[in-house]
């Protein structure tokens, strides 16, 4: 039993109490609330009201905290949170199937969710958080937060594997991204012109590219080159013009 409802705070000054507005379309659930409430020493319930009435009854009296059913909109909820009459913090009780819901319900200016699950505990505290401008997510809905977030990330594709080269098929691929030519790398590495189509066959398969720019663009995103690699492995043009002379 949560000691703030207990029989010896009962004469605690309704002035310092926990107004609370109960708004639902349904009477049993509005009569319920209200009587459970009502058995906490720093809680009092002024007024329950349809959803409808709801404005009304904030314009009639104001009140620290309006307590809203799930049978009220988002653009119910908009209206309680920002009434002119007290600013009024707002909680929301429901069934919330799932997280999208209880992010819609926050959005629209709601400052407590509590699921109908839960225990009378999490809705009082809900309430007491609220008051003074804190949020508050029953344990409940925070467990299904969190279980559709490693969801969403298990179902996430997996990165991209980073291929394995040799030292060779690094020079290569450096000198592809450099922009030389299936001649130039040949000259600059001592090859011949098949070999080093063979190897660019190799790379592009090994990254699952069928183009040059393809396999350039991936290869920059996924940082397999390094500018320094480039710059050591590359051939200068005057270096190219020089050997190729000397052919």
């Amino acid at each position: 039993m949560d000691p703030s409802n207990e029989a010896g705070e009962a004469s605690l000054p309704a002035s310092d109490k926990i107004s609370v507005l109960v708004i639902d379309d349904r009477p049993i659930i509005r009569s319920a609330l209200a009587a459970l409430l009502g058995t906490y020493a720093d809680l009092r319930v002024d007024e329950v009201a349809s959803v409808d009435d709801g404005a009304l009854a904030l314009a009639r009296e104001p009140t620290d905290v309006v307590l809203v059913g799930d049978s009220a909109d988002v653009n119910a909820i908009k209206a309680f949170s920002r009434s002119a009459i007290g600013r009024p913090r707002v909680v929301v009780l429901g069934a919330f199937a799932n997280g999208r819901e209880v992010e819609r319900t926050l959005s629209s200016g709601a400052c407590g969710v509590v699921s109908f699950r839960g225990a009378a505990e999490n809705l009082v505290t809900a309430i007491r958080c609220a008051s003074t401008g804190r949020r508050y997510a029953c344990p409940l809905l925070l467990a299904m937060h969190l279980d559709e977030a490693a969801e969403g990330r298990s179902s996430e594709p997996p990165p991209p594997r980073v291929p394995v080269f040799t030292r060779r098929e690094r020079e290569v691929l450096a000198s592809i991204v450099d922009g030389s030519t299936d001649r130039q790398i040949g000259i600059a590495l001592g090859l011949s012109i098949k070999t080093i189509h063979t190897y660019r066959t190799r790379i592009m398969e090994k990254m699952g590219v069928n183009c040059v720019a393809l396999l350039v663009r991936r290869t920059l995103e996924m940082g397999l080159v390094s500018g320094a690699e480039r710059a050591h492995e590359s051939p200068t043009p005057s270096s190219v013009i020089l050997a190729a002379a000397a052919e």
